[in-house]
């Protein structure tokens, strides 16, 4: 048998509704952020980028640091290779963050492009069972947003990760606010039965 722990006590349920109206609050700012974002996405996509860039640095200069500590011979050689490597990419990402920018631009188009394919793909290999017209769609979308991103590039670098970033952002916020209001019903409901 379900506990009902949380409804068991008036306490309980006003807890519960703190949090949901919390989670509803939170949920609507960050929807109001994402469409900010999709308002300036230039600035959204340096702001990425640098975030990336001092990311890699952090990461690359540790790489290089512990290689120093522990590794030893062509072990060592490769790590410090390789987090030297990270360290100025992150470097140039940070000096240089429109170049960041539309570099990562290539990454989205690259990513676009393998996953439409893969879900095209997989969507024909699961016909006819229900479902299967939707991965098309999504493959047939996905394919579509590698091919305008590319047509516009290097002016898409400009649009395309502050446009997605501030989308992710409302789309995550929207959902918050809704399982927020949810639960604010289901604890509503609640109380009108007790």
């Amino acid at each position: 048998m379900m506990s009902t722990a949380p409804f068991d006590s008036p306490v309980g349920l006003e807890s519960l509704k703190s949090e949901a109206n919390r989670l509803t609050v939170i949920g609507f700012l960050l929807a109001i952020v994402g469409l900010l974002a999709m308002a300036s996405p230039l600035l959204v996509g340096i702001s990425v980028s640098i975030c990336v860039g001092v990311l890699l640095t952090a990461s690359g200069l540790g790489q290089v640091f512990f290689a120093m500590q522990s590794a030893t011979g062509s072990k060592r050689l490769a790590n410090i290779a390789f987090g030297s490597l990270s360290a100025l990419c992150g470097i140039l990402m940070v000096s240089q963050p429109m170049f960041g920018v539309k570099f990562m631009t290539i990454l989205l188009i690259a990513f676009f492009l393998l996953a439409g394919i893969g879900e095209i793909l997989h969507a024909l290999q699961l016909r006819p069972a229900k479902g299967w017209g939707l991965v098309l769609a999504s493959g047939v979308v996905s394919l579509l947003l590698a091919i305008a991103i590319w047509r516009n590039w290097p002016l898409s670098g400009a649009w395309a990760i502050g446009v997605l970033v501030g989308v992710k952002l409302m789309v995550c916020g929207v959902a918050l606010s809704v399982l927020g209001l949810a639960a604010r019903t289901m604890i509503h409901e609640e109380q009108a039965s007790l």
